[in-house]
């Protein structure tokens, strides 16, 4: 039985994956406006990525994305 206020398991899941898809599309958007190396994130949603452009490159392709 399911404690009241505590997530199920599969909104847990459903949670994960929804971070992951929101994280792949950021990625993807990052890669076409500047960063190519900008990988997926991993399972978890995280990033393991060092910055490999200059942080003028970084900021406008954030800026683009968030416009």
């Amino acid at each position: 039985m399911r404690r009241l206020g505590a997530p199920s398991e599969t909104g847990a899941a459903d949670d994960k994956t929804a971070t992951r898809d929101q994280g792949v599309k950021f990625a993807e958007c990052m890669r076409e406006n500047g960063v190519p190396d900008l990988p997926d994130p991993n399972a978890s949603g995280d990033f393991e990525y060092g910055v490999s452009v200059t942080p003028e490159v970084w900021q406008k392709a954030v800026a683009l994305r968030t416009a």
